[in-house]
């Protein structure tokens, strides 16, 4: 219940307007000083100000069936940022683009990271914190079966 509460809390808070009117920010600001350098400096900027930023806290949207207005709006902002990085026009199909910049859309790029983050825990390689919770878990998961 109250992770429930706190998770929600969260997602009010990257769900404002400001933090998308923030990526469209700097996706301008970026467009605007594109013809300046070149593809490989143009990716690096949109990785520093937007990729970094979608990727923050975008876990939280897993399994959160009614938050896919936000994941939608993230996706559209990876849409944009994929235009900009390779000069075409905002409203073309953006999958292919996606995929020519070997970048995972929104959904994908959750599933992929919370993967990863479960290969980490498993192997041993993730922050101690995590690790004694799955085996903590895990304790009580077989002590429940065996009740």
């Amino acid at each position: 219940m109250l992770t429930t509460l706190l998770t929600e809390l969260v997602l009010a808070s990257i769900q404002k307007t400001s933090q998308l009117c923030g990526y469209y920010y700097h996706l301008h600001r970026i467009n605007q000083i594109k013809r300046y350098v070149d593809q490989d400096c143009l990716r690096s900027l949109v990785h520093a100000f937007i990729t970094s930023r979608l990727d923050y806290c975008n876990s939280l949207y897993s399994h959160c069936n009614r938050n896919v207005s936000s994941r939608q709006r993230l996706q559209r902002v990876q849409n944009r940022a994929a235009c900009l990085v390779l000069n075409v026009l905002p409203h073309t199909l953006s999958l292919p683009l996606l995929q020519q910049l070997h970048w995972l859309p929104i959904q994908a790029r959750i599933s992929y990271k919370l993967c990863f983050l479960m290969y980490r825990v498993t192997n041993g390689t993730a922050p101690l914190y995590l690790v004694e919770l799955l085996s903590t878990l895990l304790r009580h998961a077989s002590a429940s079966r065996s009740d």
